[in-house]
């Protein structure tokens, strides 16, 4: 899986975060996600993360296949 988050400081971070959320998609929507590489579909997941600060961070993560690779790329939302 290749992600791209909005900064490369949090790569780590998120790639944990895309990798923990494309694994629970395959568990709850097994069918969809075979969809995305036969059907050249975008998988779509909101997340809204806790910061230490008690602030959140709301962000969409777009998982799409191209090339037959995995991509998973991450939009801030702003509020």
């Amino acid at each position: 899986m290749i992600v791209i988050p909005p900064s490369s400081i949090h790569l780590k971070y998120f790639t944990g975060l895309a990798e923990d959320v494309w694994k629970n998609s395959l568990i709850e929507k097994g069918t969809t996600c075979d969809e995305l590489l036969l059907e050249d579909k975008t998988l779509i997941v909101n997340c809204n993360i806790e910061n230490g600060d008690s602030s959140i961070l709301a962000v969409k993560l777009h998982f799409r296949y191209f090339k037959c690779k995995l991509y998973c790329f991450i939009e801030e939302v702003g509020e």
